[in-house]
């Protein structure tokens, strides 16, 4: 009994002398589909530190910890034993910017702020008409945006939000306004977008205001007839 349990203490003073070795200190850290930010930016959110002991890792508790980036959309954490961690990240990518109190700044289509402008962006500017931020507001121009099949987002010089709905207004390069009142059954007007576009073409329909907020039955006039 007493060489079994001085056996068992043995094993045990081993396995902890071997865990706690430089064997299982962390030693890299693999990061994978990141694009803005750098690989030394993730593993600073993520809080990891070389030479803690990979074992001890809690991934769901690093996952959190990178979502907090407003870039990192989704993370996933894994472990290899005895020394690697291995981290993917889904980023945001900018659909806007964001004027606001006489600054640019990028947002995510889910209204996410990304922070400001470094550098020219080819990107539509959203235009919250209200004396103060309005998460509410921020987020009904990006979901619209979201919304539009990409040659027409490509089209889109500015978005502009008023309260009360929020009510979204779209602008195009071609000079078309399309009007999509509240950011609701956006799929149905997003839809039907793309032909009434083709017909105030083929048309000759100059500078029309496509009006969405029906979307069942949207209703098209030119600019030129109005005045």
């Amino acid at each position: 009994m007493a060489l079994t349990a001085l056996a068992l203490a043995g094993l045990l003073g081993v396995t902890a002398v071997v865990l706690w070795s430089p064997l299982f200190g962390l030693k890299t850290v693999r990061v994978t589909g990141a694009v803005h930010l750098g690989h030394g930016e993730v593993v600073r959110v993520s809080g990891l530190a070389k030479g803690s002991r990979t074992f001890l890792v809690d991934e769901g508790r690093v996952e959190t910890a990178l979502s907090t980036d407003p870039w990192i959309q989704e993370a996933a954490v894994t472990i290899d034993l005895p020394s690697t961690v291995h981290i993917h990240v889904v980023e945001r990518r900018p659909i806007g910017a964001l004027a606001e109190g006489g600054t640019l700044t990028l947002v995510a289509a889910d209204g996410s702020i990304l922070g400001d402008i470094d550098g020219a962006k080819d990107l539509p500017v959203i235009e919250v008409l209200s004396p103060v931020p309005d998460d509410r507001m921020r987020e009904g121009g990006t979901a619209v945006l979201a919304s539009l099949e990409p040659r027409i987002l490509r089209d889109v010089e500015r978005v502009l939000v008023s309260p009360p709905g929020p009510s979204v207004s779209v602008q195009l390069s071609s000079g078309v306004q399309v009007d999509f009142g509240t950011p609701n059954s956006l799929l149905a007007k997003s839809e039907v977008l793309p032909s009434l576009l083709r017909y105030a073409e083929r048309n000759g329909i100059v500078a029309p205001v496509v009006d969405l907020r029906a979307p069942g039955a949207p209703i098209m006039r030119s600019t030129e007839s109005s005045t």
